[in-house]
């Protein structure tokens, strides 16, 4: 494989659509010289909630067992081209400016509430660079995820939660995703990162 950093991901074979679309992220890595693992996860009946859950205990076992840098995308996202992500430069996490938030909301004329509006960053993506800062953010998220009944939502708010618990060197990695991941492609609420670049993190 040609790229210098891996991406992981991971898929569940109940429901049967999310083992479907691990297998083919792993393929759109594999024709992109990308090195990656994506496996499909036998989660033995768990609900969904428990399912999404496990992600930082991923994540980290991964980043642990392989300190390189690393990218994340749910399994539902599709790859169209090779990321170019700043992987040589000095930061811990990177992260995608949620497009829901407050300030964002109101700017465009929208007053609807919404739960995500506390969670500034998004989950669907995000990059690792293995320093002591991020492997204390993923304890810390894998922490508030192993108590699923802590609060309601899923593994985002609590990795906004870890996020907030964490003094992090973050950077926006949303102009280097751009052109080559989108979100719930072919979907209504297919998602192609523009417009995220210009917003900062907070």
């Amino acid at each position: 494989m040609s790229s210098a950093w891996r991406l992981i991901s991971f898929g569940s074979r109940v429901p049967a659509e999310y083992g479907e679309a691990a297998q083919k992220l792993a393929e759109q890595c594999r024709s992109l010289g990308i090195d990656c693992f994506v496996p499909i996860i036998d989660f033995d009946g768990a609900e969904r909630k428990h399912i999404v859950l496990s992600k930082p205990t991923f994540i980290l076992k991964q980043l642990r067992e392989n300190p390189e840098p690393t990218l994340w995308l749910d399994c539902d996202t599709a790859l169209e081209a090779l990321p170019a992500l700043p992987w040589q430069k000095e930061w811990d996490v990177g992260f995608l400016p949620n497009m829901l938030r407050p300030g964002l909301l109101r700017r465009i004329g929208l007053r609807r509430p919404s739960r995500r509006w506390e969670n500034p960053v998004c989950g669907f993506a995000v990059a690792f660079r293995p320093t002591e800062p991020t492997f204390h953010f993923l304890e810390i998220w894998k922490y508030l995820c192993d108590w699923p009944d802590l609060a309601p939502g899923g593994d985002h708010k609590r990795m906004c939660w870890a996020r907030r618990m964490t003094d992090l060197r973050e950077v926006n990695i949303a102009s280097h995703l751009q052109g080559a991941v989108v979100r719930d492609k072919g979907k209504a609420k297919e998602h192609d990162l523009h417009g995220m670049q210009g917003l900062d993190l907070r």
